[in-house]
């Protein structure tokens, strides 16, 4: 794995990571097949959670927003939504644009598409 962090909300997913900056959020290149990369998240970003992949984060623990809306909007969309969050110096460790697989049940990320 090239990082790890809390996992917040369980399921494996490979996809593209796009970083969102927390201050100045653009969601337009988020969608099923990307994970959304991001400091934190909070309200604004819950849209484009519900249309992500995955979602992974720098900050936060088992029950910050991240955590909390990817269990939510899995059960809501009836499929998962892995979660990763609190994960140190996640932008020295993932480029944007890079593919990842997210492994949501064990905190992990790896770089490349993995089959777990």
């Amino acid at each position: 794995n090239i990082c790890s962090g809390l996992a917040a909300s369980p399921g494996v997913v490979s996809g593209v990571a796009v970083w969102v900056d927390e201050y100045q959020p653009n969601f337009e290149h988020i969608n099923e097949t990307t994970i959304l990369v991001a400091p934190m998240t909070d309200i604004k970003f819950v849209g484009a959670m519900r249309r992500a992949a995955a979602v992974i984060t720098e900050y936060g623990g088992i029950l910050c927003h991240a955590a909390v809306q990817g269990r939510e909007i899995a059960k809501l969309r009836g499929k998962e939504l892995p979660c990763v969050v609190g994960i140190p110096d996640l932008f020295k460790k993932i480029k944007d644009g890079a593919t990842i697989t997210v492994d949501g049940t064990k905190g992990e990320v790896y770089l490349g598409k993995v089959d777990i």
